[in-house]
């Protein structure tokens, strides 16, 4: 139907590769963004939150090998090569904070959590910026 549309689509026989793909990067970002009111590109570009990014990327691989996808040994030179062209936009959890309205820190990083708990697989970035998302919200909700 949506190929019929004109979308460009394609059947993929396991559909949880690509959400682990896209989850990686969103969940990673969205929260860094956010907690440091900085552009993708920004925190792409600045060593600092570079290394943070990297960070969650290897906890977010290692969470999804623990549940049994595989994402393969180059999954985080691909994500970092996928970010190198990414724009200079916020995330829209940065919008969220600055309208002073939920996030979805639950459904991105916090999941990345709840997973890394049930598998025993440790996410101590995704843990602290989840709840510095969690600290920032509390102040306005």
């Amino acid at each position: 139907m949506l190929t019929d549309a004109g979308l460009d689509t394609a059947f993929v026989d396991d559909i949880k590769l690509h959400v682990w793909r896209k989850m990686i990067l969103k969940c990673s970002l969205s929260a860094i963004c956010a907690v440091t009111d900085r552009g993708i590109k920004e925190v792409f570009d600045f060593p600092p939150t570079r290394d943070i990014l990297d960070a969650c990327f290897r906890e977010s691989v290692a969470v999804a090998k623990a549940s049994g996808c595989d994402l393969g040994d180059d999954a985080i030179e691909k994500a970092m090569a996928y970010m190198a062209t990414m724009g200079s936009h916020k995330d829209s959890m940065c919008q969220d904070i600055a309208n002073k309205t939920p996030t979805e820190i639950d459904f991105l990083g916090g999941k990345v959590v709840e997973y890394g708990r049930a598998f025993g697989v440790p996410t101590p970035f995704f843990v602290a910026l989840t709840n510095l998302v969690k600290s920032i919200e509390d102040r306005y909700l």
